[in-house]
């Protein structure tokens, strides 16, 4: 990392290890291009903070045994809300019958490309995101649900991320299972880091 300018320090916000079935190490460089589970982590701070430059190992991405997720039965839900969310919902309902949500991670973030006119609304990037457990709350244990796009509206005094105030899309990674729910840990392979400079 050596983004900062002259007299300017690292001072990281958030940062996730993740894991994207879209990873092609081919190209040049890698490209990992979504998230499909992610996880929080401290050790980029710890590293970087105060520093106007710093190396991070990629052996931080390496885990034998953090897995438990079926890659393969890993299902994303992404959808941009609405133009005016109020009335309007994120329906989750791609379980099969005999089947219940059990939701591995979900994120409300914010895209500079969103686009609320397309049909439906469009918001192809990933410019920050936050952690909800909103969706897991509403809809674990369900063959399906209903989440309200009010979900991504911010109060006054507060932001979804130092980009934006309000969210504009909500990524929510799932398996669908049957009998009882278990908690499990994603295995990851890419590495997010939202900072500032000061």
């Amino acid at each position: 990392m050596n983004e900062c300018s002259a007299g300017q320090v690292i001072n990281i916000q958030s940062a996730v290890l993740g894991y994207s079935v879209l990873y092609n190490l081919n190209t040049h460089p890698p490209r990992c291009p979504w998230l499909n589970c992610t996880s929080p982590t401290d050790e980029p701070a710890k590293l970087c903070n105060g520093r106007r430059s710093c190396s991070i190992s990629q052996m931080i991405l390496i885990c034998d045994d953090c897995c438990v997720v079926d890659v393969e039965a890993l299902l994303t839900f992404h959808r941009c809300r609405a133009a005016r969310p109020t009335g309007h919902y994120f329906t989750m309902n791609e379980c099969s019958a005999g089947q219940v949500i059990n939701i591995q991670s979900a994120v409300l973030g914010y895209s500079v490309l969103y686009n609320p006119d397309t049909r439906p609304p469009t918001c192809p990037w990933l410019n920050c995101t936050v952690s909800t457990d909103v969706p897991a709350r509403l809809c674990n244990g369900r063959r399906s649900c209903n989440i309200s796009q009010q979900i991504l509206i911010y109060p006054t005094g507060s932001a979804l991320c130092y980009l934006q105030k309000d969210g504009n899309f909500i990524i929510i990674n799932f398996i669908c299972t049957t009998g009882k729910l278990s908690p499990s840990i994603p295995y990851f392979i890419a590495l997010y880091i939202h900072l500032i400079f000061t």
